[in-house]
């Protein structure tokens, strides 16, 4: 850990191979903020750019549900980004088995509004995964951090196929494993986010390996089991939304997160009024793209 000047109580709350993230107190405010920082041992070019790239994309989103960027500082050579403090437990740490499905459908419509607020702003997160989720118990806060990988995309120029992977393994696109020659648009967001669905609603991942190779073999190749197979309260709409979503071509995925939202909050109707008959019906109707 650095000592970043005009800042006390600096505190480390989290660490990885990349980055520490420490907790601090802006002396100018007394505002209570998170400083993000490369180890600077190893920083590289590369993370000086990534980090500068981040703070410009969190400049340019404003939602309710992404983080705030203060601030990019420096020091000694080290990129540092102030950010918001945000009181929130991770999503990772409430795993371990299904969730109650109305609060699964709940946390997951927060998270799509979430994304279709970055998507307006013409980014593509590449980076949903549980860790990168803070949310309350009740699931009514959400809020996304680590905007690393994100991206600006500009519309006007061709699309790059894409040959590097960039994000966690176990929630990123068949595209975005470098191995199908396409570009990330929007609805690589949308797969990463069928994946997270899916872990809510059984406790599991769709695609299980220890072997990395494996992995993006299943992502490519293989249609995962329904939700319901592994919880049988899963109702027959939500394994539709949930398969949708995860569907190999980004052609096959919802075009749009204005259908998603509205396809889950018809199923949280049901599930919270399950006298109303069954609980399915044909998902994506008024599905259009949200981008040309």
């Amino acid at each position: 850990m650095i000592s970043i000047p005009g800042f006390r109580n600096q505190k480390v709350i989290h660490q990885s191979s990349q980055c520490l993230v420490c907790s601090a107190v802006r002396e100018a405010d007394n505002l209570k903020v998170v400083l993000k920082h490369p180890h600077p041992e190893i920083v590289t070019l590369e993370q000086i750019s990534q980090y500068h790239n981040e703070y410009q994309v969190l400049s340019r989103v404003s939602s309710p549900g992404v983080v705030k960027a203060y601030d990019i500082l420096e020091q000694d050579g080290v990129p540092v980004l102030v950010l918001e403090y945000i009181p929130l437990p991770s999503l990772s740490t409430r795993l371990d088995k299904p969730m109650e499905i109305a609060a699964a459908i709940t946390l997951a419509r927060s998270l799509t509004q979430i994304l279709d607020d970055i998507h307006s702003f013409r980014v593509v997160y590449k980076n949903l995964t549980p860790a990168n989720i803070l949310c309350s118990e009740d699931g009514l806060e959400v809020k996304l951090v680590d905007f690393a990988l994100a991206t600006l995309k500009n519309m006007a120029l061709a699309p790059e196929a894409n040959d590097v992977l960039e994000g966690t393994i176990e929630y990123v696109s068949p595209e975005q494993t470098g191995r199908m020659n396409r570009s990330i648009d929007y609805r690589s967001d949308i797969y990463s986010l069928g994946v997270l669905l899916y872990q809510l609603l059984t406790g599991e991942l769709p695609f299980q390996s220890s072997d990395y190779l494996e992995l993006v073999f299943q992502h490519l190749a293989r249609t995962p089991e329904p939700p319901s197979s592994i919880n049988p309260e899963v109702p027959p709409a939500l394994d539709k939304i949930t398969l949708k979503m995860l569907a190999k071509a980004p052609e096959e995925r919802y075009q749009s997160t204005f259908a998603i939202i509205s396809d889950l909050s018809r199923a949280l109707d049901l599930a919270q009024n399950q006298d109303h008959g069954p609980q399915d019906f044909e998902v994506a109707l008024d599905d259009i793209p949200e981008q040309l």
